[in-house]
């Protein structure tokens, strides 16, 4: 059983990563030994600070050319940078979402936005997860299962970088292996489906992560046949600041068949043609699904 959980917005701290070394962790050291090294992240994107503490950025990360995804409680309401490379002298592509053009995924912690316009073709959009995942609820403490084809996947955790980076740069990288999967737990406003990474501090695998406040919105990606796949957003920390126990990321595949019908119903056929003015009737009725959160 999960017995702790937090969500913090009182304060923000760096992602922790064991063994942390600023040329295999740190994107923009553009080190040749970076553990995503000739991986496209150009697609993963950092406001110029507004986070919790108003300094650091908030995450955004792009799941079509002119959708991102990101947390509900630590949305991107202000200018999306996006970088074409891990080059710190390289130029950002920035994009806003269009206002009225959101949606929260049900009552999760998974928030989606319409950019401005299209981001330029070369830049990075991901796949994500589209599998079902269930497990029995018995809030307010959920019984940790199996997390499906990803249980035992060691996956790509970003964070707020231990370095001295700008705002916009600020994106380190650790691994953390998926230890299960929790259903329906209660999540400030709402609930959450989780995949559960555990932190073993007595013996942590290589360059093991912790998520902290400000990595709320995170992304967390596996690899999936020679490519990223997107499995969810980092949400929440088990345990406390002091003592924390284990990263809570918000699962995006329950909520699949809704970021979809977003995606379409925000699709830009011609650069020409007005951006949509509203989404379909029924789309934000669409089943509710399971969520919660962390910044």
């Amino acid at each position: 059983m999960l017995c702790m959980f937090a969500y913090v917005s009182d304060a923000t701290a760096d992602i922790v990563i064991a063994g942390y070394d600023a040329n295999a962790n740190n994107r923009f050291s553009n080190n040749s030994g970076f553990i995503l090294n000739g991986r496209n992240l150009s697609g993963v994107g950092l406001t110029n600070g507004g986070g919790f503490d108003g300094v650091v950025g908030i995450w955004a990360t792009l799941i079509s050319r002119n959708v991102v995804i990101a947390a509900n409680h630590n949305q991107p309401n202000a200018p999306i940078f996006f970088f074409p490379n891990n080059d710190p002298g390289s130029s950002a592509l920035t994009y806003s979402v269009v206002s009225s053009q959101k949606m929260r995924i049900g009552t999760t912690d998974l928030w989606l936005g319409m950019l401005d316009s299209l981001v330029d073709a070369s830049t990075s959009h991901y796949a994500f997860a589209t599998e079902f995942l269930t497990g029995p609820v018995t809030a307010p403490n959920a019984t940790v299962v199996l997390a499906g084809s990803f249980q035992g996947d060691n996956g790509y955790v970003f964070g707020i970088s231990p370095s001295n980076n700008v705002a916009t740069q600020d994106q380190a990288v650790g691994r953390n292996i998926i230890t299960g999967y929790v259903e329906d737990l209660p999540f400030l406003d709402g609930t959450a489906d989780l995949l559960v990474l555990n932190r073993d501090v007595s013996n942590p695998a290589g360059f093991e992560a912790q998520v902290f406040p400000g990595d709320s919105g995170a992304p967390f990606f596996i690899e999936r046949n020679g490519s990223l796949l997107l499995l969810g957003i980092n949400s929440a920390l088990f345990g406390t600041i002091a003592d924390p126990t284990g990263t809570g990321v918000s699962y995006i595949g329950n909520g699949a068949i809704q970021i979809q019908a977003f995606i379409n119903a925000s699709a830009v056929p011609e650069p020409s043609v007005l951006l949509l003015v509203g989404l379909p009737a029924g789309l934000l009725a669409m089943r509710r699904i399971s969520k919660r959160k962390l910044s």
